[in-house]
């Protein structure tokens, strides 16, 4: 989701909410929620962020021979520096700001002879509520739509920290050492390639093997 939210600040919400639309062969009640999501947040991220500049650099790549990432947002200040600022669809918000990725960001970028100035999450929150048994579509969106006008956006404010870059790096001289990986199921699973191989208990051959 936090794509369409990208797309809809940079093209328009007209354009994500059909942008949205094209990618199923058929639109149910869920996905009108989902939209109903989009109209609702689109709007007031794009006052958020028109409170902080006038000009933005949308989904810039990093890419070397060792890292591959995307930034969100960069917002470019009068002195030639740029903030960071990193989309989260999600409530879990301490996790995120434990994260390393932020960082990352601005070591990469500064080899790239940007200056970054600040880094941040623009934390959209989610509506996680769910159908009553004696509730008509009707009743449940209206309590859906008064279930975000209770929530709020959180632009959280990151301080850079070196350390964890170091412990990146540290983690991906362990991960060339090693010569097995044990199966670590999560709910990042369901974004994974792989996962049909991984969880179908040896029925599915997934080795490659020299001839």
């Amino acid at each position: 989701m936090e794509r369409l939210y990208i797309y809809g600040i940079e093209e328009g919400l007209d354009v994500a909410i059909m942008y949205y639309r094209q990618q199923f062969p058929r639109i149910t009640n869920k996905h009108i929620e989902e939209i109903m999501k989009l109209e609702h947040w689109i709007p007031i991220v794009r006052k958020q962020l028109h409170n902080l500049g006038t000009q933005f650099i949308y989904e810039y790549e990093i890419k070397n021979s060792e890292y591959v990432g995307y930034v969100d947002l960069m917002i470019p200040n009068s002195d030639g520096s740029v903030d960071v600022i990193d989309f989260k669809y999600s409530n879990n918000i301490d996790n995120y700001l434990k994260s390393k990725q932020i960082h990352l960001y601005k070591y990469y970028l500064e080899k790239q002879s940007y200056k970054v100035r600040n880094l941040g999450y623009l934390f959209i929150p989610k509506t996680n509520i769910r159908m009553k048994k004696d509730e008509d579509t009707y009743k449940f969106r209206k309590r859906l739509e008064e279930s975000m006008n209770t929530q709020r956006l959180q632009l959280k404010k990151v301080e850079y920290d070196e350390n964890k870059v170091k412990e990146f790096f540290e983690e991906i001289k362990i991960l060339e050492k090693d010569t097995s990986y044990e199966k670590n199921e999560t709910r990042l699973c369901d974004w994974c390639d792989y996962k049909e191989y991984c969880q179908s208990d040896g029925k599915i051959d997934y080795m490659i093997r020299e001839e």
